[in-house]
């Protein structure tokens, strides 16, 4: 059981250390951060940051993570279905926005890979990103 505590903290350590050392102005939560730190530890070619998009509907989104427009990575804070909620919103609405969102997204090419904070605490990012990522040949079988 020490053993498993003390990896833990050197392995929280280790991404404490790697999101200070690459902290960038783009990330728009820690959620983001603690995924960008993760995403560089594991050696993975570092997405473009808050990549502007303009659907053919006339919106325009920008995506936490892309990789080449292959790959866009989201990150889903709570927030943005609770206290980030537009005017009036019901948390269905945001919901249903955030869907219409990845969909427009979507349509434009990329896969979409989406996270939240539970997936970062039981380390599970990383793998579902390298299973992506390998199967668009941004990184080596």
């Amino acid at each position: 059981m020490h053993e498993m505590i003390v990896t833990r903290r050197r392995r929280n350590g280790v991404m404490a250390e790697q999101a200070l050392l690459s902290a960038n102005p783009l990330s728009g939560s820690v959620g983001e951060s603690w995924s960008r730190a993760e995403i560089i530890v594991a050696g993975f070619t570092v997405p473009r940051l808050q990549h502007k998009i303009v659907v053919p509907s006339g919106r325009t989104y920008y995506t936490d993570f892309d990789w080449d427009w292959l790959l866009v990575g989201e990150f889903d804070g709570l927030s943005k279905y609770g206290r980030f909620r537009r005017a009036g919103e019901s948390i269905a609405d945001a919901v249903m926005r955030e869907k219409r969102r990845e969909d427009e997204i979507r349509g434009t090419g990329p896969m979409v890979a989406r996270w939240i904070w539970a997936d970062l605490e039981r380390n599970a990012v990383i793998p579902m990103l390298e299973e992506r990522l390998r199967h668009l040949g941004l990184i080596p079988r």
